[in-house]
């Protein structure tokens, strides 16, 4: 009798898992899909010069945190055991499984915020192409060439983000 407890108990913790597998994989797969479509291809326009160097520069800082969101994707899909994680009585404990969901949950949240940055860098992408590129999107003036350098996808100047940044502050400390 103990035993058929103990194997409903399993099956109820295996049944969870797959359905929390199975809404982190269609969360992720929406989150990335978007903007798969929407990947800028290399232009076939010729570049030059600055042009060039900030399209270059975009374009591999795309690159690389698209190699991060698929890294990340992988391992929010990917349970302890299917990482070759040895198995104890302690890993069907359910605070492990609350443990794990909050991992989980991390890696959706970093996703989430490595997408946003690759929405502003296809946002500059397509500003660099429409001769907008460097340019504050609040005051207007032009955003000097160190700060793109650092980063490429910056939409306001020094100014304006730092008086965005005080704003927000202050309702915080609210």
């Amino acid at each position: 009798m103990a035993g058929i407890k103990k194997s409903k108990k399993v099956l109820k913790k295996d049944r969870v898992k797959q359905s929390l597998k199975s809404k982190k994989k269609k969360i992720l797969n929406k989150k990335t899909e978007k903007h798969k479509e929407k990947a800028p291809k290399k232009q076939i326009v010729k570049l030059s010069g600055q042009k060039k160097f900030f399209y270059d520069l975009l374009m591999d800082l795309r690159a690389k945190i698209m190699g991060q969101v698929k890294t990340l994707e992988e391992e929010a899909l990917t349970t302890g055991a299917e990482k070759g994680e040895h198995s104890s009585a302690m890993a069907n404990h359910l605070a492990d499984y609350g443990s794990d969901n909050f991992l989980h949950n991390m890696e959706l949240d970093i996703i989430t915020g490595e997408m946003e940055d690759i929405e502003m860098i296809d946002e500059a992408i397509e500003r660099l192409m429409n001769g907008e590129y460097g340019i504050c999107l609040d005051c207007g003036c032009k955003i000097p060439i160190e700060r793109l350098k650092i980063k490429p996808h910056a939409r306001f100047c020094v100014r304006c983000k730092e008086k965005y940044e005080a704003e927000a502050k202050k309702i915080v400390e609210r």
